[in-house]
């Protein structure tokens, strides 16, 4: 359990720091994400 819920998380850390590093305007991803 422990170890999936620690795999999820660092799957969707990784997603994101992805996405914010494709697009150029990571102040947009920010504010979409609040």
């Amino acid at each position: 359990m422990k170890i999936s819920s620690i795999l999820s998380l660092s799957i969707l850390f990784v997603g994101f720091s992805f996405s914010a590093n494709a697009n150029a305007d990571e102040h947009n991803l920010i504010t979409v994400y609040k």
